[in-house]
């Protein structure tokens, strides 16, 4: 409950501009949250994530991601997995990805089912595990998410040290993840998107038609998603996309986008002064993710009211692909100009920026 009410009510300083002469080091800005009565689904996510993170771990031989194209329900290109191979982990028979009975509520499968010893590499897989669904495919097929727990636990168990096998009972305790981070994203997008769209006055009031009428005028050919939702100018810059990054990776020291920063460090590369300059930037799906997240609290207001609005696969698994495709084709017609690429790299800079001034 303290989680959540700091989330809800806390003022946090959020960068959401870069400042060019600072070498990309952008302006931190005072952001006021507007207190949101939490729903008791968001509450259960929240009390399941907890606020703990495992040690850091180094992932030898790591490359970023190389170049992406959205395909419905695939993975996006990536390094080989660094982890033990078939090889070098004993393996169970393939897994279907079923419930599994565990001692958690609903059969849901705990790490206090694993031996206290294996605790290590069961909390390290539901790390990788969760960073996967941030920034490869949030909405996984079966087959891929048995993929994502195989990878996971493989990295994990080498991270520990530890030889153990993968089955079906890790399978559903890690695809249990899965609506665990999405719903985590949807909390943060939810809790920003009142004061960031100006939905509510100062007073966290508004006239419920003044609201519906700003909804259906941001979600119109996606104004949402610009820097001035009005003029429709400055496409992707707008700085609730750097917030709700901030809040879910980066907002402590031992989030996911500290800790398992490859993840969320995608190779870009674009010109400054004339010469090529190479880096990296949040990967495209994180970008997508977070704006489905966003267009998903939108229509929580869409009648005026906040109502809840569950962030399902059958109705945001087609919305993340629009938007990710959408993020694609940009990048590929304006490639002469690199804007995707800029944008990518300003968000990490935005990112690491909390890290550095604020939780250093």
């Amino acid at each position: 409950m303290e989680y959540a009410d700091d989330i809800a009510q806390r003022h946090v300083e959020v960068p959401h501009r870069l400042d060019a002469q600072q070498l990309g080091i952008p302006r931190a800005a005072q952001i006021a949250y507007a207190p949101v009565q939490l729903d008791e689904e968001d509450l259960e996510y929240l009390s399941e994530s907890g606020d703990e993170r495992s040690a850091a771990v180094e992932v030898p031989g790591f490359a970023p991601r190389g170049p992406l194209t959205a395909a419905n329900n695939l993975r996006r290109p990536r390094p080989a997995p660094s982890g033990p191979t078939m090889e070098t982990t004993r393996f169970t028979k393939k897994p279907k990805v079923e419930a599994v009975g565990g001692s958690g509520t609903r059969g849901r499968v705990l790490d206090s089912d694993f031996p206290r010893e294996k605790r290590g590499a069961v909390k390290g897989s539901q790390h990788h595990f969760r960073c996967l669904i941030s920034s490869d495919a949030p909405f996984p097929n079966t087959d891929l998410a048995t993929e994502f727990c195989r990878e996971a636990w493989g990295k994990a168990c080498k991270d520990q040290g530890i030889d153990m096998e993968f089955g079906p009972l890790v399978v559903s305790m890690l695809t249990d993840r899965a609506p665990q981070i999405r719903g985590e994203i949807k909390i943060k997008a939810r809790t920003l998107v009142p004061s960031y769209y100006k939905l509510l006055d100062k007073n966290s009031k508004a006239d419920a038609q003044t609201i519906r009428a700003r909804v259906e005028m941001l979600k119109d050919n996606e104004a949402f998603v610009h820097e001035n939702p009005e003029e429709r100018t400055g496409r992707y810059k707008h700085p609730i996309i750097q917030a709700v990054i901030n809040e879910t990776w980066y907002s402590s020291q031992r989030d996911e986008g500290v800790e398992y920063s490859e993840y969320f460090s995608e190779k870009v590369a674009f010109n400054v002064g004339g010469r090529r300059k190479s880096g990296f930037g949040i990967p495209l799906v994180t970008i997508a993710l977070v704006l489905t997240a966003v267009q998903c609290a939108l229509d929580e207001w869409a009648t005026g009211q906040r109502s809840g609005v569950e962030f399902s696969e059958k109705t945001y698994g087609p919305v993340f692909e629009h938007h990710l495709s959408k993020l694609d084709t940009l990048k590929e017609k304006m490639a002469d100009m690199e804007i995707v690429e800029r944008i990518q790299s300003q968000l990490l800079d935005g990112a690491r920026w909390v890290y550095i001034n604020i939780l250093s």
